[in-house]
């Protein structure tokens, strides 16, 4: 038997929705088993009408094999009658269960309902490369056309002076096209605004991280340099640029004030 913690026995009351979040390795795949199998088993839910959807196949695969495993576990060790034929049932039916990625979910739902979503019936899906020759394709013909046009002629060779060939900015497209939510969140929250509040939020948004990354290695990072520099004075109590660094280091109190004497450091 499987001796779970207080918080995976928390995650297995299928009585309740809950969110869940926990570091690698740390058993939410066993979890999501147990409460697939908690549902099929101590309800009368049939398997058709659960789902599990997980991100990567590798994922997918991975618990379909738990399931598997826990099936045939139970099958073989349970004494109830009517408990095992049940389970034989369901490890029977397991071959046809919504154990997926959430991109084959969706695709078996649109084949499910092809009328509702304004889909033919037929439709096919693409993988990753031939999305890819379609969007650098739609790139090439978009450019064609643009150049036409002198004004945006004008505008793509300026484009392509700034980046150092047509080949750049092409790529540069293809991968904003390939962000393309996170470009328009960019401008719509971010560059609509005038240029001094957009530098202003750039600047902010740059030294706020820059103290989130210093706030606690400040007191590591100065005790390096002060070592660093003390090696440099021992051998040369002369040495004018550890003379520098010694007075700017003894000056620092804060990660403020590191931020701020940084390039006087590195200089």
């Amino acid at each position: 038997m499987t001796i779970v913690t207080p918080h995976q026995s928390k995650a297995l009351n299928i009585e309740k929705s809950i969110s869940l979040t926990a570091n690698a390795g740390s058993g939410k795949t066993f979890v999501l088993a147990q409460r697939y199998l908690q549902i099929l088993l101590d309800t009368s839910t049939p398997l058709s009408k659960v789902a599990a959807i997980t991100f990567t196949e590798k994922a997918a695969g991975e618990l379909y094999k738990r399931i598997s495993v826990e099936l045939d576990k139970l099958i073989s060790t349970t004494s109830d009658s009517e408990l095992k034929e049940k389970t034989e049932k369901i490890r029977k039916q397991l071959v046809s269960a919504k154990i997926s990625t959430i991109h084959s979910f969706c695709i078996d739902l649109l084949r499910d309902f092809p009328v509702e979503a304004s889909l033919d019936a037929n439709f096919s899906t693409i993988n990753e490369q031939k999305a890819n020759e379609l969007i650098d394709l739609t790139i090439e013909f978009s450019f064609k056309e643009l150049l036409r046009d002198y004004q945006s002629n004008a505008d793509i060779k300026k484009l392509i002076r700034l980046l150092g060939s047509q080949a750049r900015l092409m790529a540069e497209l293809s991968d904003m096209i390939k962000k393309r939510k996170n470009i328009i969140d960019l401008i719509n929250n971010y560059y609509s605004g005038k240029v001094y509040d957009i530098t202003n939020f750039l600047l902010n948004t740059f030294v706020r991280n820059v103290k989130i990354l210093f706030d606690n290695e400040v007191p590591e990072i100065l005790k390096h340099l002060n070592k660093i520099n003390q090696i440099v004075l021992n051998n040369n109590s002369k040495n004018e640029s550890a003379i520098e660094i010694q007075s700017v280091l003894e000056k620092i109190k804060s990660k403020e004030e590191l931020i701020s004497k940084l390039k006087k450091l590195k200089n």
